[in-house]
């Protein structure tokens, strides 16, 4: 946009008077900037750039990465129209085209394109009125909605008119700023993969959300995505992945994983169609082919799950053979979903020969045909078994060879369990017993050596235990099959106790953590005791009343052993929750901003400090109370305090929802302390961070969780039922 006092040209309109001057810096510092902050994106403007060199590199960086661009065209002004036709000729969308309500009209070349309006009379140069705070939230308003609609169409004139054409690849630019921002990156790739080895989602979703430009934010979400995967946060990854295709509906990976997961999740029709789009729309592609394998074998095994659920509801003295019976009637009536699975992990292991999963998945399924027909059907093909072990059998040696030297812990883990699976097909075809109990035995030390890896996942170790239930269900060797299960369910164990956290997945119903099952979790945002100079605060003779409030609020929620309490901080209203979160039994989770040297030097709690912080040092001291850092986990917050704060109230609300959604039958609650002018005309800006109501709204949204969130006022300290 233009800076300062610009003339604004009339090219020909209705209007008498051919120029004004316009204040453009109060355009941008009291109307486009406030309302962009409010629409929820961080402002930046061009003439901003203090990097040294040549300022045109960082200002082409700036319009080839940013998210949006807003261009303002009241004034004819050349260099805004040559960083316009930059940014349209590099990026598909992301323009916003600006100007005041003046009556003449916009130039040719743009003047089809969509533009917002604003009241050019208020930012005349002798005008000192102020900008109406109306003016601005209806600007921000639009600004939401073309946000919101952005994704979904071709904004470029560029690109709409010139159909084919493709983006400029901004991951490949090498400016002092790329390098700058790609070693930032690589910082957060590690933290995110240490999150997922803590078995931390809520992390892991918050590192993703701070990716510095769209190139590095899809990166950085795709491995936010897989993370969450390898803890079987399936809902998390899916609404991950979704927003990485609104960004690039090109990414291969992401909608490949799109289909795992929603095969993971059993939405099977989803899943099929999602894959059957990639391969139509790239050819055969072998990874999609593995995934349809894995959908009609889901849905094979589906199909007598029902029969077996229902004939055990029955009655409880249905014998073993009775129900092995039932299930071998329903596997071989829906033979036709196995012969599917089949023919797609064949075609996937005749497309990529070195894709050894796929071969083995295609031998595991002749083997179990073979087990419940006298005859092979039709649909199988003439292919025997032997046939495919071998070179199977080869290809995973050489990926487990590789990963030895390589430290790929996922290749280990597959090849490792692939060779355990071809030991236990060869045991099968074998007529010494001393020779089959000893591959079997060889078999069972494989998968105890592969979910033993430290990097094995949650994610493997089900999938793992998925297809042994499959073999256990059809008789294959069912004392083998119960041994190696019993294994996983180990692994799993070791891993979540490792882990020490709660809520971090399950593998169907395999539940643990130093601190077991959790059944209900409870949010607390509250405030701390008056502050000279703070608004959110309540007054130290109000102590007691809070204290009663909130323990009132716990009891009818029944709080108890089992449960977990979530606090954003250490002040006064924290610490009374968290003791009596504890006082009923449920542990506490602090997740705490370091405070800042002004907060220190103002005293942490102003109000009889010494008995706070014995309060606070008998929670840091009680083993089912933990306290995780922000710098920690999260690197350095950024040195703006009010993004700190958005950033770690954000990180809350993440490993609050999320450890609710690790449980299957977890509520999830939540307290918020609130002004009274909050609890209305803050609801309607609910997405800022900073405000109590976003907890309000978030928690509101999370209700399918089986809860309720209450708030307690300020000013009167009464408890309000938001939801109940």
């Amino acid at each position: 946009m233009p800076f300062g006092a610009s003339v604004v040209v009339n090219d020909g309109g209705e209007s008498k008077d051919p120029t004004e001057l316009v204040d453009f810096v109060k355009v941008y510092k009291n109307l486009i900037e406030p309302a962009l902050n409010s629409a929820g994106c961080e402002a930046f403007r061009a003439d901003k750039e203090v990097s040294a060199g040549d300022i045109r590199t960082d200002m082409f960086f700036e319009l080839a990465t940013a998210d949006f661009v807003v261009a303002e065209i009241s004034a004819l002004n050349p260099n805004v129209f040559y960083e316009l036709g930059v940014r349209n000729g590099l990026c598909k969308r992301g323009v916003f085209l600006i100007r005041g309500d003046w009556p003449w009209a916009r130039p040719f070349d743009i003047a089809p394109d969509r533009n917002f309006t604003y009241k050019s009379a208020l930012f005349k140069k002798d005008n000192n009125d102020a900008v109406p705070a109306k003016d601005v939230e209806e600007l921000a308003d639009v600004f939401r909605q073309a946000i919101k609609a952005d994704p979904q169409k071709i904004g470029s004139p560029v690109y709409a008119l010139l159909p084919g054409l493709k983006p400029a690849d901004i991951s490949a630019i090498q400016t002092s700023k790329a390098l700058y921002f790609s070693t930032l990156q690589d910082d957060w790739m590690e933290r995110v993969r240490n999150a997922q080895r803590k078995g931390r989602p809520g992390n892991i979703i918050t590192l993703a959300e701070d990716a510095p430009t769209p190139v590095h934010r899809v990166e950085i979400l795709f491995e936010a995505a897989k993370a969450l995967i390898g803890l079987c946060r399936h809902e998390a990854a899916e609404k991950i992945l979704r927003q990485i295709l609104k960004i690039d509906p090109d990414h291969r990976k992401a909608r490949i994983q799109l289909g795992l997961v929603l095969q993971q999740l059993d939405e099977l029709m989803q899943a099929e169609d999602e894959m059957r789009a990639v391969i139509a729309r790239y050819g055969e592609d072998p990874k999609a082919s593995e995934i349809l394998g894995e959908v009609y074998r889901h849905l094979w095994r589906l199909s007598w799950k029902g029969a077996k659920n229902g004939l055990a509801s029955q009655t409880e003295h249905m014998c073993d053979t009775q129900s092995h019976n039932c299930i071998r009637k329903e596997a071989k009536e829906n033979v036709s979903l196995a012969a599917l699975a089949y023919q797609h992990f064949f075609h996937a292991h005749r497309t990529q020969p070195e894709a050894y999963f796929n071969g083995f998945n295609a031998a595991l399924i002749l083997a179990t045909i073979d087990h419940l027909f006298d005859k092979r059907p039709d649909d199988f093909g003439t292919t025997k078994i032997e046939e495919l072990q071998q070179p199977v059998q080869f290809a995973a040696e050489c990926a487990r060879r590789r990963a030895d030297v390589s430290g790929d812990h996922e290749e280990h883990f597959w090849s490792t369990t692939t060779l355990s699976g071809l030991k236990l097909l060869s045991a099968h075809s074998k007529d010494s017993e001393q020779m089959e109990s000893s591959l079997l035995k060889e078999s069972l030390q494989l998968i105890k050596d592969a979910c033993a890896f430290p990097q094995t996942t949650l994610f493997q170790m089900e999938v793992l235990k998925h297809r042994l239930t499959l073999l256990l269900d059809l008789g294959f060797h069912r004392g083998f099959i119960k041994d190696a299960i019993e294994a996983v369910d180990d692994a799993a164990m070791n891993h979540h106790a490792a882990c020490g956290d709660h809520a971090l997945g399950h593998i169907d119903g395999v539940r643990a953590g130093s601190q077991g099952k959790c059944n209900k979790v409870v949010l607390f945002y509250g405030y701390g005791i008056d502050k000279s100079g703070e608004r959110k605060s309540f007054p130290a003779e109000n102590t007691e009343r809070v204290k009663e409030k909130i323990e009132g609020i716990l009891q009818e929620w029944d709080i108890g052993e089992g449960d977990l309490g979530i606090v954003s901080g250490i002040q006064e209203g924290d610490l009374l929750f968290a003791a009596g979160c504890r006082e009923r039994g449920a542990a506490v989770r602090i997740l705490l901003l370091e405070p800042s040297a002004q907060e220190i030097a103002g005293a942490m709690w102003p109000s009889e400090p010494d008995d706070w912080a014995e309060r606070f040092q008998k929670l840091a001291h009680d083993p089912r109370v933990s306290i995780v850092r922000h710098r920690e986990e999260l690197g350095s917050p950024p040195l703006n305090p009010s993004q700190a704060r958005c950033r770690h109230n954000r990180w809350v609300m993440h490993t609050a929802r999320l450890a609710a959604e690790g449980e299957k039958d977890a509520s999830f609650y939540g307290i918020v302390m609130v002004d009274d002018g909050e609890v209305t005309s803050d609801l309607n800006n609910a997405s800022n961070p900073e405000h109590p109501a976003f907890f309000v709204a978030e928690i509101r949204q999370s209700l399918h969780y089986q809860g309720s969130v209450k708030m307690i006022r300020r000013e009167n300290l009464t408890a309000v039922g938001a939801h109940g």
